[in-house]
Formats: structure tokens, C-alpha cells, sequence
């Protein structure tokens, strides 16, 4: 298996998945996820169009499992899910 070249973004998204940041924030057609850089700034990486499945729990104190995939049918895109405890969220990108 051939390992996924990623954009910047989603190395992003994978340094603050490792560091048990996420945080989820809903508008009407776009989809923030809130980390940190450092302790003073909180940046936001912004997904539009963006599908989600499942239940976010805002209030979730536990560890976090998440896994990024790429399918390639009927077009390019990528699936990010996130376990929260027993709670499972999908969300499915295009860049």
C-alpha cells in the first residue's frame, strides 16, 4: 500500500488529531475545526461542503482515534473518521 501524499492542511489536521485537539464548529455550509499552534493562538482549518455522519459530542473529555483515507471513485476525496469513545463522526472532504 502506497502511503498518502497529504496538503499542508491535512498534515495540519494530523498534527492536532496526535495532540488530542479538535474541536468542531458548524456553520451552514462550512465546517471548522479549531487547534492550537501554540498556547496564545487558536487557528481554524475550514472545510466547505464538507458531509458529516454520525453525532459530534461537543462535550467530550476522552481520547480521540481518527483516520484519514482517500477514495478515488467517482472523484477524489477524503474521509476522515473520528471515534469518540463509542461515538463514531464521518466526514467526507473534496479539496
Amino acid at each position: 500500500m502506497s502511503e498518502i501524499q497529504l496538503p499542508e492542511a491535512f498534515q495540519k489536521l494530523g498534527e492536532a488529531l496526535e495532540q488530542g485537539q479538535f474541536e468542531l464548529l458548524f456553520t451552514e455550509e462550512k465546517l471548522r475545526l479549531v487547534y492550537l499552534m501554540n498556547d496564545a493562538v487558536e487557528s481554524f482549518l475550514v472545510f466547505e461542503n464538507a458531509r458529516m455522519t454520525g453525532q459530534y459530542r461537543e462535550d467530550y473529555q476522552g481520547e480521540l482515534e481518527a483516520e484519514l483515507s482517500v477514495t478515488e471513485e467517482p472523484e477524489e476525496s477524503y474521509v476522515l473518521v473520528v471515534h469518540q469513545g463509542e461515538t463514531v463522526v464521518t466526514i467526507f472532504l473534496r479539496i
